[in-house]
């Protein structure tokens, strides 16, 4: 997926030699594993709330996978990490502030967060929330523009250092394999140059509060 790439990108840039990254909701892996492969240094951990995701990702990135239920997270079960990152997670949550309560507490000693969150102002949504009259995303409980979306990031304890794009969605999804590689590359262009109609919300973020 484009965010995926994104985010690689955007944690190889930031984390320090031999830095510790932690991704929360890791799914199989895939970021995990494409973290690895960017960059072999890092110290790569994960938390999903589905043992069997944990065991696949784990063995897909040779990274230090725990089972951790999200709903129901401690704000202090995340411990301390040079990046945290969480990838088209947040919106299947019962409680997703609380993660980002956990997320800020994980970056208090100065870390980076790279968080990652479906745009509604992208075109397919706009597109399906005018064409129907009840439905969302299977899974989906929450959904954000960006300034609403910078808002939760504040009052969970996260300052906005940098917004960041993959791109404009114009081909459905589902139809994203099949598509030639320059419309890959318009929509990732046009993103750019329309950045609050990218397909995901991407923030880098900071805790506002650190300590030693």
């Amino acid at each position: 997926m484009p965010y995926h790439r994104v985010l690689t990108a955007a944690v190889a840039e930031r984390v320090p030699q031999g830095g510790s990254v932690l991704d929360v909701g890791c799914g199989n892996g895939m970021l995990l594993e494409l973290l690895a492969d960017a960059r072999p240094d890092l110290r790569l951990f994960g938390v999903d709330g589905d043992p069997q995701m944990v065991e696949l990702a784990g063995a897909a990135a040779g990274a230090s996978v725990d089972v951790v239920d999200l709903d129901h997270v401690d704000p202090t079960s995340i411990g301390r990490h040079d990046a945290v990152t969480c990838c088209h997670v947040l919106e299947h949550l019962m409680r997703p502030f609380d993660v980002l309560q956990a997320i800020a507490g994980g970056l208090a000693g100065g870390g980076v967060g790279i968080l990652a969150v479906p745009n509604l102002l992208s075109p397919i949504p706009m597109v399906n929330a005018a064409a129907r009259r009840d439905g969302a995303n299977e899974g989906h409980l929450y959904g954000w523009d960006r300034p609403h979306f910078a808002q939760l990031l504040r009052a969970a304890g996260l300052e906005v250092d940098e917004w960041l794009t993959d791109s404009v969605q114009i081909v459905p999804g589902r139809y994203r394999e099949s598509v030639p590689g320059w419309v890959d590359t318009m929509q990732t262009k046009v993103a750019r140059v329309v950045p609050r109609m990218s397909e995901s919300l991407i923030a880098i973020v900071r805790a506002t509060a650190t300590t030693d």
